[in-house]
């Protein structure tokens, strides 16, 4: 480096001659002068392979772990794709992933080296792993996909899935027409990964243990740029996404989020605290789980704004469009804190499915709030997991289904199998039963559910005493997920969902625990179901 404005005889110097005073004479050194070009558009095209075209690097570029290259998505018609672009070598670029067909790749990229976290243990080799959206010629649109590089290949392997379109709207309340779509990946020095998505506007992080949460919804960055005086808030949570270490004002640690916010035009951020740490304490106790369950509202219910911090998935309220007969997402519409951010908080504190008072324990005294909330003795859709409606017939307990609000048979059968499978405590007597005052149908059920739960049939994902479509579509949600469980469809306990699952699932379809309750389908659907199951089974593997 040199001083400025000051003779040279050195290269590089600006030689050309500007309207500045003092500046751009030749031989002497400018700020510039340290920049160099690293590819020029015609290094694009010839690494592409293509005659024309401009390109189009509409976001932000990521550093290899090693700092001699970048790695740069374009996601023009024709220079569509990834590449890697030397820092120390001057024009030399390689395009190692090709990806210019309809529904190419629009995200900024996540690089992470091995050595920090290493997203494919099945994978030996060390390397750069980089994150982008899915695409049409990688496949898995509305996922993430991850890439592996060596340094040295001229070409990627095809992509690994890191998560599907569904399991990130199971998560964030996204509906099933909605695909989502991301504009950033970045991971901090722990290998959390942090990324934006455009149909929830949130910030979002996919931990190293493989768990979502939400960092900042919509409506609290809405709320930001209310309180700074913006009157347009169709600005998304977009781009330009980095993480840093900073202190938070209780004195800790935390990852602090940067992003571009495109209303204000600034960059903005968020701290992204341990989910659950309602106090900003660093810790998740007690007090936490005390004040959550206190604002957990009915599935789908709008939130005061003063409680968006107990939103642990950033989903909106979803209203019925007669038009479409479905579903929508209002925009900028209230937050929702319910059934799903209780599931969100499962995955980080043990809080049994069930334990509706949240005190970490599964007894009695959790049942006895489904005894007094049970449907058949009265009272209207407007139960919450505190008071009982802890699951739904349907698998996914989608917006808008028939027992969204009620405790009923499929309340009992999640918490037995907690009871029972989780937490492998001994089941409830007859005796002890009707000694806490149980009678009549909600007695009968809970005896079925228990019954169930612990004489499962092969093939039954949702412990409800029978292998229907309802477990179909559990399977076929979560088809290829590997760690696995047997709710997410794992009937022969090898930790993944495969053909051997679906086998199972074929060869006991229609079949009913000897004390369930539940009505059976009509013949014409068991048919229907065995035929599908065997269509699927013949496709899957012919492909």
């Amino acid at each position: 480096l040199r001083q400025l404005n000051v003779a040279t005889t050195a290269q590089p110097d600006y030689n050309t001659v500007t309207s500045i005073a003092g500046a751009g004479q030749f031989g002497f050194a400018e700020w510039n002068d340290v920049f160099q070009p690293v590819a020029s558009l015609e290094n694009l095209r010839v690494a592409a392979g293509e005659i024309g075209d401009t390109s189009t690097f509409a976001r932000q570029f990521a550093w290899s772990s090693s700092g001699q290259s970048i790695y740069a998505v374009d996601n023009g018609a024709n220079l569509g794709g990834i590449y890697r672009i030397s820092a120390t070598q001057i024009g030399a670029v390689t395009q190692v992933w090709k990806d210019k067909v309809s529904g190419r790749i629009g995200s900024e990229p996540g690089v992470i080296h091995t050595s920090v976290r290493d997203l494919d243990a099945t994978n030996p080799l060390a390397g750069d792993q980089i994150v982008v959206e899915g695409s049409a010629t990688g496949g898995n649109a509305g996922g993430a996909n991850l890439f592996f590089d060596t340094g040295s290949l001229t070409t990627l392997a095809a992509p690994k899935v890191l998560w599907t379109a569904n399991q990130f709207r199971q998560f964030a309340g996204v509906p099933n027409h909605n695909e989502p779509q991301y504009s950033a990946f970045e991971f901090d020095t722990a290998g959390n990964l942090y990324f934006s998505e455009t149909q929830g506007d949130g910030l979002y992080r996919y931990d190293a243990q493989g768990r979502f949460s939400k960092i900042l919804s919509e409506r609290e960055h809405n709320n930001y740029q209310t309180a700074q005086g913006l009157v347009s808030l169709a600005q998304d949570i977009k781009n330009k996404v980095q993480t840093r270490n900073v202190t938070a004002p209780g004195g800790f640690s935390v990852t602090e989020v940067l992003f571009m916010d495109g209303g204000l035009e600034v960059p903005l951020g968020a701290l992204a605290y341990k989910t659950g740490d309602f106090d900003r304490d660093n810790d998740v106790d007690a007090t936490d789980l005390n004040a959550f369950k206190a604002v957990i509202g009915v599935r789908n219910q709008g939130a005061d704004d003063l409680n968006l911090k107990f939103d642990l998935n950033g989903d909106s309220l979803q209203v019925f469009d007669p038009v479409d007969n479905r579903y929508e997402m209002i925009a900028d519409g209230q937050m929702v804190i319910d059934w799903l951010d209780v599931k969100t908080l499962q995955q980080f504190v043990a809080v049994p499915t069930g334990d509706v008072n949240f005190d970490l324990a599964l007894n009695f005294t959790d049942l006895d709030v489904l005894n007094a909330n049970y449907f058949t003795l009265g009272g209207g859709a407007t139960k919450k997991w505190t008071t009982g409606d802890i699951a739904s017939l349907d698998p996914n307990y989608a917006v808008g289904v028939a027992d969204t609000g009620i405790v009923n048979t499929a309340d009992l059968a999640a918490l037995a199998d907690a009871w029972l499978n989780d937490l492998a405590q001994p089941a409830p007597t007859t005796g002890q039963l009707t000694g806490r005052g149980y009678t009549g149908q909600f007695l009968t059920d809970v005896l079925a559910a228990f019954n169930s739960a612990g004489n499962p049939l092969p093939g039954d994902a949702n412990s409800d005493g029978k292998v229907d479509l309802l477990d179909l579509d559990i399977l076929g949600s979560n088809f290829g997920a590997m760690p696995a469980t047997l709710a997410q469809g794992d009937f022969n306990s090898d930790n993944r969902v495969d053909l051997l699952d679906l086998d199972i699932l074929g060869a006991n379809f229609g079949a009913m625990a000897a004390q369930a309750t539940a009505v059976p389908e009509p013949a014409s659907m068991v048919v229907g179901g065995v035929a599908l199951v065997a269509g699927i089974a013949a496709s899957r593997r012919r492909g």
